[in-house]
């Protein structure tokens, strides 16, 4: 199997341990949630771990830890909810697309006060139908790098609530495009998590550019 065209210190995390899977039987895992539970009992909670996706579909639904990253190798699609746990260290995921349909997340960022959670989505793209949400973040910091996809049915493409004035959500310089019928960006308020846990919503864009088709909404 080639190497992954990616560095562990890409994330800033040099000497990461790395596991492998593949739906097809080629890594260490078939699924990614046994993977990440592999990881959880076999490396100590400081030790950062990536985690390399070959190519193939998986449906199912996770929850990833801090010092976590998953990484795509080749096209990469997971069928489900993708949970974000705590993450003051940082996860990263890159590279895939998150399908989901009905009422329901495609990555959900929920952190509790007292938390400044860090999450990178680099290369990212969603497929959201039925009144699903493709990102949903509460108290959470999120730098979106590369292009960003939301392909919507009458979906929300992020939906920000609560959080401070330091769990806020970046987009540094990046293409959002926005396929089909939804808004790219709700911004609601609830009491949400973050270093204060305080009712407010915080958003930085910079040289954000949104392409929209369909009768798409970009907030």
């Amino acid at each position: 199997m080639p190497s992954p065209n990616y560095s562990h210190a890409a994330f800033g995390w040099p000497g990461a341990n790395a596991l492998t899977v593949d739906a097809r039987g080629g890594g260490q895992f078939q699924t990614i949630g046994a993977a990440l539970t592999y990881a959880g009992n076999a490396f100590a909670a400081a030790q950062p771990r990536v985690i390399y996706i070959m190519a193939g579909t998986y449906t199912e639904s996770f929850t990833v830890p801090d010092r976590c990253s998953l990484v795509a190798y080749g096209p990469v699609t997971v069928v489900g909810t993708i949970t974000l746990a705590s993450c003051p260290n940082g996860i990263a995921i890159d590279g895939i697309t998150v399908t989901r349909a009905l009422a329901a997340n495609g990555i959900a960022c929920t952190f509790a006060a007292g938390i400044t959670s860090l999450v990178t989505l680099r290369n990212v793209a969603f497929t959201i139908t039925t009144g699903g949400t493709a990102l949903f973040a509460r108290g959470a910091t999120i730098t979106a790098e590369g292009q960003v996809v939301f392909d919507l049915n009458a979906s929300t493409g992020i939906s920000l609530q609560g959080g401070d004035a330091t769990a806020l959500t970046r987009f540094r310089g990046e293409r959002i495009r926005v396929v089909g019928t939804g808004a790219a960006i709700g911004i609601t308020t609830a009491t949400g998590g973050g270093a204060a846990g305080v009712d407010q919503v915080a958003v930085e864009i910079d040289d954000l550019t949104f392409e929209l088709t369909d009768g798409a909404a970009g907030y």
